[in-house]
């Protein structure tokens, strides 16, 4: 019996076809026919026992067959789910660049506000400066005594202004340039609300961005999820095939024994020995052989020359039962830490889906909150250019 999948067919062509042999099998060297005749009942015995337990394999088989279809449904869904999530990915990109632009805009207005500001400050402080200046200059200019009553004090020129009326100009300056700075304010807080907005969506969409891997071209981080499929299906297809030969050895094990004289007799009592030492744990035989005596005739050996191919083959066979089993075993194994693999390629593109779809309701709710800070804007620049021109215009008056 072959372990290996590749081996499988050959050797149970060979076990099997003893119906179909051409004529050069009679011929057979009669040593061979001899030297299988040596061998004990006992033995052929021993070996069906352990091809029986062999075929406990069989559990590890169906738990593998089973995580491939688990697996290919995971890679069907994974692959639908990448495919909405890189197509979001790009709707999102391309709207964040939208709303990157407007807030270029509008830090353009803010900035171009914040300049005239900063010029419309120098221009009243500069008509501050001249007032001041006028001021000092009435005070330090005293009015001639021909000019003044007789007996009438000293007088300056400062004495004949109405000085309530400067100090309420230079504080109606003083009002609009805080009315400006507070304009300038809540537009800035309007600003930084948009800034906020961007950030989280930013953060949002750098999580849903993480590389995908459904298709090979994906990032080396992970290895693709067709590979893990590929690998995972032909390990547990490589299982099912060792299988088929295990199932072959235990067959020709049944025929062996059925057709030596004394052997189902042993077999039986065997079987049962083994179930009573192991506590239980049935190792039943009567069955196959009575099914293979009503079912199997054909294929049983018609001539010394067949059974002695057909004890040889079993015995061959027998000593490769133990290493068949360990690489099912090994298969299974390899099975398991392929679909771990796989489901957390999974898990990762479900986790990126999902984080996509937060990222396009962040969006949907900037984009609610878009219009309102377009309003802002456009308030701000009414806002400013009334305040502006009332500030030059008591700038200019004062000046």
């Amino acid at each position: 019996m072959a372990t290996s999948p590749p081996d499988a067919p050959s050797r149970s062509a060979a076990s099997s076809a003893y119906a179909s042999r051409d004529s050069s099998s009679h011929t057979r060297d009669r040593h061979d026919a001899s030297q299988a005749a040596s061998i004990p009942v006992e033995t052929l015995v021993e070996h069906l026992l352990a091809a029986k337990r062999s075929l406990s394999s069989m559990q590890h088989v169906l738990r593998a067959n089973d995580l491939a279809t688990d697996a290919r449904r995971s890679h069907e869904e994974a692959a639908i789910l990448c495919a909405q999530t890189r197509f979001l990915q790009r709707a999102i990109a391309n709207q964040t660049n939208l709303l990157l632009r407007v807030r270029r805009s509008l830090k353009r207005t803010y900035d171009a506000g914040k300049r005239d500001f900063t010029n419309l400050v120098r221009t009243m402080d500069a008509t501050n400066e001249k007032l001041q200046e006028t001021m000092g200059m009435l005070r330090n200019t005293p009015v001639e005594a021909d000019f003044r009553p007789p007996g009438e004090e000293p007088r300056n020129l400062m004495d004949f202004v109405d000085e309530q009326s400067v100090h309420g100009m230079v504080d109606a300056l003083k009002k609009c340039l805080g009315e400006l700075q507070a304009i300038q304010t809540s537009y800035d807080g309007d600003l930084l609300r948009f800034d906020n907005d961007l950030r989280a969506l930013k953060k949002s969409m750098g999580v849903s961005l993480a590389p995908l891997s459904a298709s090979p071209s994906a990032s080396t981080a992970y290895e693709p999820i067709p590979e893990l499929l590929l690998s995972l299906v032909e390990h547990s297809h490589g299982m099912a095939q060792i299988l088929t030969s295990l199932t072959q050895h235990f067959d020709l094990c049944v025929t062996a024994v059925r057709t030596t004289e004394g052997g189902a007799d042993l077999a039986r009592r065997r079987a049962a020995e083994v179930t009573q030492s192991q506590g239980g744990d049935v190792v039943s035989i009567s069955g196959v052989i009575a099914d293979q005596e009503s079912h199997m005739s054909g294929l049983e050996p018609t001539t010394a020359e067949e059974r002695a191919d057909m004890i040889n083959v079993v015995v061959d066979d027998a000593v490769q039962v133990e290493t068949a089993v360990q690489e099912i075993n090994d298969g299974l194994r390899a099975v398991m830490s392929d679909s771990t693999a796989l489901t957390q390629q999974t898990e990762h593109i479900k986790s990126s889906y999902v984080a996509t779809a937060t990222a396009l309701r962040a969006l949907e709710e900037i984009g609610g909150r878009l219009a309102g800070y377009l309003a802002a804007e456009a308030e701000f620049l009414q806002r400013w250019e009334d305040e502006r021109y009332t500030s030059l215009w008591q700038a200019q008056r004062d000046g």
